[in-house]
Protein backbone atom coordinates (compact mmCIF):
# COMPACT_ATOMS: atom_id res chain seq x y z
CA UNK A 1 0.00 0.00 0.00
CA UNK A 2 1.56 3.25 -1.15
CA UNK A 3 2.24 6.11 1.28
CA UNK A 4 -0.66 8.72 1.09
CA UNK A 5 1.79 11.87 1.45
CA UNK A 6 0.31 14.80 -1.42
CA UNK A 7 2.58 16.63 -3.44
CA UNK A 8 3.34 19.79 -1.24
CA UNK A 9 1.91 19.00 1.42
CA UNK A 10 3.59 20.39 4.89
CA UNK A 11 5.04 16.72 5.53
CA UNK A 12 7.23 17.18 2.46
CA UNK A 13 8.08 21.10 3.27
CA UNK A 14 9.38 20.26 6.83
CA UNK A 15 13.00 19.46 5.52
CA UNK A 16 15.40 16.61 6.10
CA UNK A 17 15.46 14.81 8.55
CA UNK A 18 11.73 15.94 9.63
CA UNK A 19 9.88 15.00 6.51
CA UNK A 20 11.48 11.53 6.07
CA UNK A 21 10.63 10.92 9.49
CA UNK A 22 6.72 12.15 9.20
CA UNK A 23 6.40 9.82 6.28
CA UNK A 24 7.76 7.12 8.05
CA UNK A 25 5.22 7.83 10.96
CA UNK A 26 2.64 8.34 8.49
CA UNK A 27 3.07 4.97 7.29
CA UNK A 28 2.91 2.90 10.59
CA UNK A 29 -0.52 5.01 10.53
CA UNK A 30 -1.83 3.02 7.83
CA UNK A 31 0.18 -0.15 9.07
CA UNK A 32 2.62 -0.48 6.22
CA UNK A 33 5.72 -1.35 8.34
CA UNK A 34 8.17 -2.31 5.53
CA UNK A 35 8.38 1.01 3.74
CA UNK A 36 8.15 2.28 7.82
CA UNK A 37 11.46 0.69 7.92
CA UNK A 38 12.95 2.01 4.93
CA UNK A 39 11.93 5.42 5.87
CA UNK A 40 13.34 5.19 9.36
CA UNK A 41 16.61 3.13 7.85
CA UNK A 42 17.51 6.32 5.39
CA UNK A 43 16.90 9.03 8.29
CA UNK A 44 19.80 6.66 10.13
CA UNK A 45 21.90 6.09 6.99
CA UNK A 46 22.30 9.53 6.39
CA UNK A 47 22.59 10.91 9.71
CA UNK A 48 24.98 7.66 11.23
CA UNK A 49 28.39 8.72 10.76
CA UNK A 50 29.49 10.97 14.50
CA UNK A 51 31.34 13.64 12.20
CA UNK A 52 27.80 14.21 10.65
CA UNK A 53 25.83 13.92 13.89
CA UNK A 54 28.19 16.54 15.44
CA UNK A 55 27.08 19.06 13.23
CA UNK A 56 22.90 18.54 13.93
CA UNK A 57 21.19 20.78 15.96
CA UNK A 58 19.35 19.39 18.60
CA UNK A 59 16.03 19.32 16.79
CA UNK A 60 17.64 17.21 14.75
CA UNK A 61 19.29 15.09 16.48
CA UNK A 62 16.19 14.40 18.48
CA UNK A 63 14.54 13.39 15.13
CA UNK A 64 17.44 10.99 14.71
CA UNK A 65 17.23 9.44 17.95
CA UNK A 66 12.85 8.92 17.09
CA UNK A 67 13.74 7.31 14.07
CA UNK A 68 15.77 4.62 15.91
CA UNK A 69 13.37 4.28 18.20
CA UNK A 70 10.33 4.15 15.17
CA UNK A 71 12.43 2.02 13.22
CA UNK A 72 13.03 -0.59 16.40
CA UNK A 73 9.29 -0.05 16.63
CA UNK A 74 8.62 -1.06 13.07
CA UNK A 75 10.64 -3.68 12.88
CA UNK A 76 8.74 -5.65 16.28
CA UNK A 77 5.06 -4.49 14.70
CA UNK A 78 5.86 -6.21 11.26
CA UNK A 79 7.60 -9.66 12.92
CA UNK A 80 10.92 -9.35 12.02
CA UNK A 81 12.14 -10.18 15.88
CA UNK A 82 15.35 -12.08 13.93
CA UNK A 83 16.63 -8.45 12.98
CA UNK A 84 15.41 -6.80 16.28
CA UNK A 85 17.19 -9.69 17.79
CA UNK A 86 20.33 -9.39 15.98
CA UNK A 87 20.59 -5.17 16.78
CA UNK A 88 19.79 -6.15 20.61
CA UNK A 89 23.24 -7.42 20.92
CA UNK A 90 24.86 -3.84 20.82
CA UNK A 91 21.52 -1.63 20.96
CA UNK A 92 19.72 -1.41 24.68
CA UNK A 93 16.65 0.56 22.89
CA UNK A 94 16.58 -2.72 20.86
CA UNK A 95 17.46 -4.92 23.59
CA UNK A 96 14.35 -3.62 25.68
CA UNK A 97 11.80 -3.15 22.22
CA UNK A 98 12.54 -6.98 21.82
CA UNK A 99 12.34 -8.15 25.30
CA UNK A 100 8.80 -6.09 25.42
CA UNK A 101 7.67 -7.48 22.28
CA UNK A 102 8.29 -11.20 23.40
CA UNK A 103 5.99 -9.57 26.27
CA UNK A 104 3.35 -8.83 24.35
CA UNK A 105 3.43 -11.55 22.57
CA UNK A 106 2.83 -14.17 25.28
CA UNK A 107 6.65 -15.89 24.67
CA UNK A 108 7.54 -16.84 28.30
CA UNK A 109 9.90 -19.50 27.15
CA UNK A 110 11.99 -16.71 25.09
CA UNK A 111 11.81 -14.26 27.52
CA UNK A 112 13.44 -16.80 29.94
CA UNK A 113 16.11 -17.44 27.39
CA UNK A 114 17.44 -13.92 27.36
CA UNK A 115 17.15 -13.86 31.11
CA UNK A 116 19.40 -16.43 31.12
CA UNK A 117 21.87 -14.78 29.37
CA UNK A 118 21.29 -11.55 31.85
CA UNK A 119 18.97 -9.68 30.62
CA UNK A 120 17.51 -8.37 33.56
CA UNK A 121 14.31 -6.31 31.60
CA UNK A 122 13.48 -9.71 30.17
CA UNK A 123 13.72 -11.00 33.39
CA UNK A 124 11.46 -8.57 35.11
CA UNK A 125 9.12 -8.85 32.01
CA UNK A 126 9.26 -13.27 32.51
CA UNK A 127 8.15 -12.53 36.16
CA UNK A 128 5.22 -9.97 35.36
CA UNK A 129 3.83 -12.33 32.60
CA UNK A 130 4.39 -15.60 34.40
CA UNK A 131 2.33 -13.69 37.73
CA UNK A 132 -0.31 -12.45 34.82
CA UNK A 133 -0.98 -15.55 33.79
CA UNK A 134 -1.07 -16.79 37.35
CA UNK A 135 1.92 -19.07 37.15
CA UNK A 136 3.38 -17.81 40.60
CA UNK A 137 5.02 -20.48 41.54
CA UNK A 138 7.24 -20.86 37.84
CA UNK A 139 7.79 -16.78 38.39
CA UNK A 140 9.05 -17.67 41.87
CA UNK A 141 11.35 -20.78 40.38
CA UNK A 142 12.54 -18.47 37.84
CA UNK A 143 14.13 -15.82 40.45
CA UNK A 144 15.56 -18.73 42.41
CA UNK A 145 17.44 -20.19 39.74
CA UNK A 146 18.31 -16.60 37.97
CA UNK A 147 18.58 -13.92 40.39
CA UNK A 148 18.18 -15.06 43.86
CA UNK A 149 19.94 -11.95 45.06
CA UNK A 150 17.74 -9.40 42.68
CA UNK A 151 15.64 -7.48 44.93
CA UNK A 152 13.78 -6.32 42.45
CA UNK A 153 12.99 -9.62 40.78
CA UNK A 154 12.45 -11.19 44.34
CA UNK A 155 9.83 -8.21 45.18
CA UNK A 156 7.97 -9.04 41.36
CA UNK A 157 7.64 -12.47 42.09
CA UNK A 158 7.06 -13.09 46.03
CA UNK A 159 5.74 -9.58 47.05
CA UNK A 160 3.15 -7.41 45.89
CA UNK A 161 0.43 -8.77 43.27
CA UNK A 162 0.89 -8.03 39.51
CA UNK A 163 -0.48 -5.17 38.21
CA UNK A 164 -0.37 -3.43 35.24
CA UNK A 165 2.36 -3.61 32.81
CA UNK A 166 4.72 -1.07 32.69
CA UNK A 167 4.93 -0.62 36.37
CA UNK A 168 4.74 3.19 37.50
CA UNK A 169 8.36 2.60 39.55
CA UNK A 170 10.77 1.37 37.38
CA UNK A 171 13.44 -0.12 39.97
CA UNK A 172 17.07 2.27 41.36
CA UNK A 173 19.86 1.02 39.89
CA UNK A 174 21.07 0.38 42.69
CA UNK A 175 17.95 -2.33 43.33
CA UNK A 176 18.73 -4.32 40.64
CA UNK A 177 21.85 -6.13 42.44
Amino acid sequence: MPIAIEAGSRDTELGEPFSTLRMADRAVEQGDYTAAIEFYASISAEYSSAARQATLDESRQHAVYEAHLGYLNALAHAGRLDELAALAETDNQARRRLDHQLYHEGRADDLQARAVKGDRSALYLLIHLLRARGEDDRARQAVQDLAPDNKHARKLAFGVPPGPWPPSDPPAWGDEA
